[in-house]
């Protein structure tokens, strides 16, 4: 396996980079990274990527425009600033597109498969809704929901009156961030506030992915066809002791979807990284 340094840009101009893990195969992995993560310091791309080499699968690891909170970007020769206090969550469609793209030309993948961890697994189930049959797989690790998330963290407040406030007091102040209490993590052993402007989490809040993991109706959402993988963690902080709903919304939203459920891992896979790279190896030589 072959690791390697990348550049990629999206249909918008954003100069984004990434690590690409080359096995040599047909068939690459695109790692969506978490809210305010990246490609590089989350132990649990490195480790994924041996496990899939070894199955000769490639792993693509990048930036999105959620990165980190607030980093240096550029558009064509124009320095700009992204990061997960400023993005807005539509846009990460573009940057899939721009990885997969960078995946099928430069990597000459004939099968892509989307691997979401934490908020990337919204990002990467809302590109397989919005593109229905340009994937081969899905793989979601650590999905959560979001909306309970932020409404146990704003608590008593409301997502209905949070989002009411911040079209009332609407400011033009880019790169104003909110207070510390405004949004955040709140959840058994995790309590973290994320730095993040009025407009990013605005556009979050009335965002429809913001339930993908919070409803269980079937018809809330375009089912996915995709043949997928899902770990949920039995030390998942970020599952708030629910988990069996969480998957209850993962099975509503894809017709087809294989469970992982350890007694224990974290949301960082800590301790069954391993056990869980094996069974997503084992899953793709038997869906794709």
């Amino acid at each position: 396996m072959r690791v390697e340094p990348c550049t990629f840009v999206t249909e918008d101009g954003l100069l984004l980079h990434g690590l690409a893990y080359n096995a040599g195969g047909a068939t690459t992995v695109v790692h969506v990274h978490g809210k305010c993560g990246n490609f590089f310091e989350n132990a649990l791309i490195g480790a994924l990527a041996k496990i899939y080499a070894t199955a000769g699968v490639n792993t693509l690891a990048f930036n999105n425009r959620g990165a980190m909170c607030i980093v240096e970007c550029y558009r064509g020769d124009h320095l700009e600033y992204i990061g997960g206090s400023l993005e807005l969550f539509e846009e990460c469609v573009l940057d899939i597109g721009a990885a997969i793209r960078y995946a099928r030309v430069e990597l000459g993948s004939h099968r892509v498969l989307l691997q979401g961890h934490s908020h990337g697994c919204e990002k990467a189930l809302h590109f397989a809704q919005q593109t229905m049959g340009e994937l081969a797989g899905l793989i979601l690790l650590s999905p959560a929901d979001s909306y309970a998330l932020q409404e146990a963290y704003i608590s008593p407040l409301r997502i209905p009156d949070q989002v009411e406030q911040l079209e009332h007091n609407a400011e033009d102040r880019w790169m104003r961030l909110l207070p510390p209490d405004a949004y955040g993590i709140a959840a058994a052993r995790a309590r973290y506030p994320i730095p993040i402007t009025p407009c990013a989490l605005l556009t979050w809040l009335k965002s429809s992915a913001i339930e993908l993991f919070h409803t269980p109706d079937a018809n809330a959402f375009p089912v996915v066809t995709t043949p997928a993988i899902a770990y949920l963690g039995g030390d998942d902080p970020l599952q708030m002791g629910n988990r069996t709903a969480v998957a209850e919304c993962i099975q509503a939203r894809l017709s087809t979807c294989e469970l992982i459920m350890p007694s224990t891992g974290d949301h960082v896979l800590r301790g069954v990284v391993d056990v869980v790279g094996k069974d997503v190896a084992s899953w793709m030589g038997r869906a794709l």
